[in-house]
């Protein structure tokens, strides 16, 4: 089953928060990030159910090369993107973040 993916606005900000990091790194490095990030989306479009609940009711998708996780929830036939964090960051912030969105 393929599912409808919705994104929370502050998802923009996320993304560009890491994508500039990761150019100031290495040039180029963007561009490597964001192919990462939308094969991971193409992932949950296809296969959404499949991470288990980590917390409440949000899923959490891993990048498999960088250390991020694209956060959603599934509803019907619709995952909404919430947020996209840093795995390196403290696990109560995520979990405060989760919670205000």
């Amino acid at each position: 089953m393929k599912y409808v993916l919705l994104y929370r606005p502050e998802v923009v900000e996320d993304l560009a928060c890491a994508c500039e990091w990761y150019e100031t790194q290495s040039p180029g490095l963007r561009a490597r990030f964001l192919a990462d990030y939308a094969a991971r989306l193409e992932f949950i479009r296809h296969s959404a159910e499949v991470p288990r609940v980590v917390f409440n009711r949000f899923r959490r998708a891993l990048l498999k090369h960088f250390p991020f996780a694209v956060w959603y929830e599934v509803e019907d036939k619709k995952a909404l993107v919430l947020f996209v964090s840093d795995c390196r960051q403290d696990p109560g912030k995520v979990q405060r973040i989760l919670g205000s969105r």
